[in-house]
C-alpha cells in the first residue's frame, strides 16, 4: 500500500505483524542496534485480559523473524505506565513512570506519579533503579535523547502546574532540571530526540487558539527553546507523538487521534416508587472489558424553577438540589454503596480513579469489569436523565444502560462511531514536514505507537497498540520511504 506525501518522496507500507500477548499490553517502544540485527521492545502489561490490576514493565528482546518472552523490570502494586527506552554504547536506559494503585474506594485523589529509570547492562536491568525528579511533584511520561558521548537528556510531562520540563544528567542517575514551563499552553506527552547538528528536538501535543496541534520546538542548550511550529492542525485531540532522526537525518513523527472525550447517553423516564435505577454493564467489547461512568445528571421535568435535581459529576452545575453539593466527591471518598439513608450509591463495590491526561468531566471516572447498578431517591414525576460514559483503554465506548423505568436498553455503542488511529509525517532534507498520513491497520482501531525505528536503508519499523475482535496486542508495521518514481 502507497501513501504518497506532499513532497519529493512516498511511504510504502508492508507487511503488519501482530505479537500475540496474554494480557493487556500497551505503549511499545524499541531499539534496534544495526550489528547485531536486534533490538529490545518494552511495554507495559496490565496482568489481566479483561480488566485492570497494577501494571508492571516487560522487557523482550526481538529480531526481524522473532521475539523473545517478556522478562519484568519492574513490578508494583501501582500503575507503571509509558516506558521509553534510550539505546546507549554501554547498553540502554529506559524510563518509565508509576501512578496510584487501582482504586478500590474509598479515593481521595491523593495519588502521585514519579519518574522512574533503570539502567541496562547485558540484557538485564541494574539493581540501582532511581527517582530522578524526587524534588518535583506528579512528573510522568519521560522521554530520552543523547548525542554521541554527550550528556544525556531528558523531558517529562507534569501536572500541579508544571506542563513540561527537561533535565540533563552527565553523571548516571544524577539528573539536574534546565527548564520548567517551557510554553505558555498545557501539553502532554512529549518527546525528544538530536537532529544532525546535535541540537535537541521536541515534540508535544497541546491545544492552542481552539484547536489541536503537533507541536515541534528546537534548543541548543535545553533552556531556551524556539517558539513551537505546528506541523499538524485538527480539530479532533491528538495526542502522545514521538520523534525520532533516521541515519540520513530524516525526522519522524508519530501521534494518534484521542477520543476519550465522553458521549452523552439521554433518556426521559417518569419515577413512579421514589426513586431511580439503572444498571451499568459492559460488552466485553476488545479493548473496553470495564464500563467507564463519569456520572449522570437528573433534570426534572415537572417544575421548571427547580429544574436540576441531581447533578452527580465532577463539575456538577451549582444550580442543581440538595443532593448535589458535594455527593460525588462524599462518594469519591466515602462508601460508595447505596443506603436509604444517604440517598445514592452503586448495589457494590466499584472501583475509582483519577486519570493524570483527563480534563472536565472525564478525569475522574468510577468503572468495573462487572456489572452494577447505581439508584438514587427522587420524588416522584417526570425526569429527563443523562449519563456520562468514556473511555477506559480504547475509545470505543461500548457498554449497555439498563434502566427499569423506561423498559428500554440503551447502547452506547451506537452514539460513539470515532476510531483512533496512528498518523505519521516527515522531514524533506530542506526541513519540509510532508502531509500527515494514517498508518494503516486491520483492526478496530490504533493507538500509542512507538518511535520510528530504522531497520537499514530506507527500511523501517513502528510499532503499535493495536484493538481488534481478539483484544489488544502490540502490532509492528514495517514500510520504506522510496523516490516519487519509483
Amino acid at each position: 500500500m502507497n501513501l504518497r506525501t506532499s513532497f519529493n518522496k512516498h511511504i510504502a507500507f508492508g507487511k503488519e505483524t501482530f505479537i500475540s500477548t496474554p494480557n493487556i499490553s500497551l505503549a511499545p517502544d524499541a531499539t534496534w542496534n544495526h550489528s547485531e540485527n536486534s533490538g529490545r521492545l518494552a511495554r507495559y502489561d496490565y496482568g489481566s485480559a479483561t480488566h485492570p490490576k497494577p501494571s508492571k514493565i516487560l522487557s523482550s528482546e526481538w529480531n526481524l523473524c522473532s521475539i523473545s518472552h517478556p522478562k519484568t523490570v519492574i513490578n508494583g502494586d501501582g500503575y507503571n505506565n509509558g516506558p521509553r527506552w534510550l539505546a546507549l554504547p554501554e547498553g540502554a536506559l529506559m524510563g518509565w513512570h508509576s501512578w496510584r494503585k487501582p482504586g478500590v474506594l474509598p479515593f481521595k485523589n491523593a495519588g502521585s506519579s514519579n519518574v522512574w529509570i533503570a539502567n541496562f547492562r547485558s540484557g538485564k536491568a541494574n539493581e540501582n533503579i532511581c527517582m530522578p525528579l524526587k524534588s518535583i511533584k506528579n512528573t510522568s511520561y519521560p522521554a530520552f535523547a543523547r548525542s554521541g558521548a554527550g550528556p544525556l537528556w531528558m523531558c517529562f510531562t507534569g501536572r500541579d502546574g508544571l506542563s513540561l520540563g527537561i533535565a540533563k544528567s552527565t553523571e548516571e542517575n544524577k539528573w539536574k532540571v534546565q527548564a520548567k514551563n517551557i510554553f505558555d499552553f498545557p501539553v502532554e506527552c512529549a518527546d525528544i530526540c538530536m537532529n544532525t547538528s546535535g541540537d535537541l528536538l521536541l515534540a508535544c501535543a497541546g491545544k492552542k487558539d481552539g484547536k489541536w496541534h503537533v507541536f515541534i520546538s528546537e534548543s541548543n542548550n535545553g533552556r531556551d527553546w524556539s517558539g513551537p511550529k505546528s506541523i499538524f492542525t485538527s480539530d479532533v485531540k491528538v495526542a502522545r507523538p514521538r520523534i525520532s532522526r533516521d541515519s540520513k537525518g530524516v525526522v519522524w513523527v508519530v501521534w494518534h487521534s484521542d477520543f476519550w472525550d465522553p458521549c452523552e447517553a439521554e433518556v426521559v423516564c417518569e419515577i413512579k416508587n421514589g426513586r431511580f435505577e439503572e444498571t451499568i454493564k459492559t460488552n466485553r467489547t476488545s479493548g473496553n472489558h470495564c464500563w467507564v461512568w463519569n456520572g449522570v445528571v437528573v433534570e426534572s421535568l415537572n417544575d421548571p424553577k427547580n429544574r436540576f435535581v441531581f447533578d452527580f459529576r465532577r463539575n456538577a452545575d451549582p444550580r442543581a438540589g440538595k443532593y448535589l453539593k458535594g455527593c460525588y466527591r462524599r462518594l469519591l471518598q466515602s462508601d460508595c454503596l447505596y443506603s436509604r439513608e444517604k440517598g445514592f450509591g452503586f448495589n457494590k463495590t466499584v472501583e475509582a480513579m483519577c486519570r493524570i491526561k483527563g480534563d472536565g468531566i472525564n478525569k475522574e471516572m468510577f468503572y468495573s469489569h462487572e456489572d452494577r447498578k447505581f439508584t438514587c431517591n427522587l420524588p416522584n414525576g417526570k425526569y429527563r436523565v443523562k449519563n456520562y460514559l468514556s473511555s477506559w483503554i480504547s475509545s470505543v465506548k461500548d457498554c449497555e444502560l439498563n434502566i427499569p423505568s423506561i423498559k428500554k436498553k440503551i447502547k452506547v455503542a451506537q452514539m460513539n462511531k470515532n476510531r483512533e488511529q496512528v498518523f505519521i509525517s516527515c522531514t524533506n532534507r530542506d526541513g519540509r514536514w510532508s502531509a500527515a498520513i494514517p498508518v494503516p491497520y486491520s483492526g478496530i482501531e490504533s493507538n500509542r505507537p512507538s518511535k520510528v525505528i530504522e531497520l537499514s536503508e530506507n527500511k523501517y519499523r513502528l510499532f503499535f497498540t493495536g484493538v481488534n475482535k481478539n483484544g489488544i496486542n502490540i502490532t509492528a508495521r514495517d514500510f520504506m520511504l522510496k523516490d516519487r518514481n519509483e
